[in-house]
């Protein structure tokens, strides 16, 4: 038994779990709905994220309010029609006038001189106490350098960019809920082993015991047997966490609450990686460009900017709007004698324009210069991100095909071995130790080549929503 320190035990069986797919499907918080008894398929859960993800849900109200906001720039090129009405009240209009104010005139007749008035009087007492004023104005924009179009065109952007980035967010649950329910089913696989693992571990860690007891091992030799089941309950225990975090992932953007993995339908998923297939990586590139729903809302974005610069140089001073304006009123004032109504109709025509403005416009223009060079560096560094992204995850791929080439060996090998040693131990000339450690490095390996195999899935499906064809 000294030579078990040297047999390979479980070969990297604490291999990293870190994949885990909280990064697209969200923080793990669990909704309020209930639970039906029923089974859930990918569609179905695809279906209920779609229409009750709160991210989705926001992104959704962003592009129906940038939709608006693209009808309302539209309308400036129409015309506009105003309605203006104002009264007013004098409180004193009465002018009174006593008699002789204006002096007296004498021209020698009977009764002396004449006082001038000869009584008193009000000579305003017929004016208006009331008065009113009602204006309709009707404008037609008819030239305007180019701001009404250029308004167009940046809330066309905007629209574009606020339904990129609902798309964006719709092919993140799509391709999240995939992956991991695929997982799903590749842990399920995994967590299988490590529970045979478990059996064939105590059964082990038990014998060991029992020839420590007798005298045929040192305490070290059964201590480290068993510390090493020890290490398989805690890869189960990580398997087991990892499963978890996906169902609390699928439970944030679905509303589930309750959720496990009996209640998934869990795909079949094929490990030997045939269905899993990428174009080559300039073809990838290229439709991620053409296709990415970041990049081509960084675009929008982009001809957002540019519009803006067209608006901050049509809006320069010395640059009058013409426009045909006429303005229809009516005012007047009610008398003290209510058949008596004045009022009068008018009509204008005018232009305004701004001939100084102490140079706002001139570094509005910079600002909208500087705004526009900002988000095309923003573009150049999304797809040199999205390229970066797909040539490492290629490369990986790569790498995991090969890792998964080399445990498929070991673990042939690992597996034949294991039947050589059960059949010495079934006809009495070998240890069942020797049978049990073959049989637990064949099941090592064969982890490791399904850690390889989700590492690689996860990575094609996360390539396919780089490049916009997931």
């Amino acid at each position: 038994m000294k030579g078990l320190k040297k047999r390979r035990f479980f070969k990297a069986l604490l291999f990293n779990l870190s994949f885990s797919l909280v990064l697209l499907l969200g923080s793990a918080v669990p909704a309020a709905a209930e639970v039906p008894s029923r089974l859930w398929s990918i569609e179905n859960l695809i279906e209920l994220a779609l229409r009750d993800d709160p991210d989705l849900l926001s992104a959704r109200s962003k592009a129906s309010s940038a939709m608006e906001s693209l009808k309302g720039a539209r309308a400036e090129r129409g015309p506009t029609l105003g309605l203006e009405l104002g009264a007013s009240y004098l409180s004193d209009p009465l002018l009174h006038v006593p008699a002789g104010a204006l002096g007296v005139i004498d021209l020698g007749l009977p009764g002396g001189p004449i006082a001038m008035p000869s009584e008193g009087i009000d000579i305003w007492g017929n004016t208006n106490d009331f008065r009113y004023d009602l204006k309709a104005v009707f404008e037609q924009p008819l030239f305007t350098w180019g701001k009404i179009s250029s308004g167009i065109a940046a809330a066309e952007a905007g629209s574009a960019a606020s339904g990129w980035s609902f798309h964006s967010r719709e092919s993140e649950l799509r391709s999240g809920i995939v992956i991991a329910v695929e997982s799903l089913t590749i842990l399920e696989k995994m967590l299988e082993i490590t529970d045979r693992q478990k059996d064939l571990g105590t059964r082990l860690s038990d014998l060991t015991l029992q020839n420590f007891e007798a005298g045929f091992l040192l305490e070290t030799e059964y201590r480290d047997t068993r510390n090493r089941l020890q290490q398989i309950i805690l890869a189960t225990s990580a398997l087991g966490n990892e499963r978890q975090n996906l169902l609390l992932g699928l439970e944030r953007v679905t509303g589930i609450s309750g959720l496990d993995s009996a209640s998934v339908v869990l795909p079949v998923v094929d490990d030997s990686l045939e269905a899993y297939s990428l174009p080559a990586v300039e073809e990838l590139i290229a439709s991620a460009w053409k296709s990415n729903p970041d990049i081509m809302a960084l675009s929008s974005m982009e001809d957002v900017a540019r519009a803006q610069l067209g608006m901050a140089r049509g809006g320069g001073s010395a640059k009058p709007d013409l426009a045909f304006r006429t303005e229809f009123g009516y005012g007047g004032g009610f008398s003290r004698a209510p058949d008596d109504i004045n009022g009068n109709w008018r009509v204008t025509i005018g232009a305004e324009t701004t001939l100084i403005d102490s140079g706002r416009s001139r570094s509005g223009i910079r600002s909208a210069e500087a705004d526009l060079k900002s988000s095309g560096a923003q573009v150049e560094a999304g797809r040199r991100q999205v390229e970066s992204f797909i040539r490492s995850s290629l490369y990986s791929m790569s790498l995991n095909k090969d890792n998964i080439a080399y445990f498929i060996g070991l673990r042939d090998t690992d597996n034949a071995r294991a039947d050589q040693k059960k059949d010495s131990f079934d006809s009495g000339y070998g240890r069942e130790e020797e049978w049990l450690l073959a049989e637990l490095d064949g099941m090592a390996s064969e982890l490791n080549r399904l850690k390889e195999v989700l590492q690689y899935i996860r990575s094609y499906h996360q390539v396919l929503l780089a490049t916009g064809l997931e």
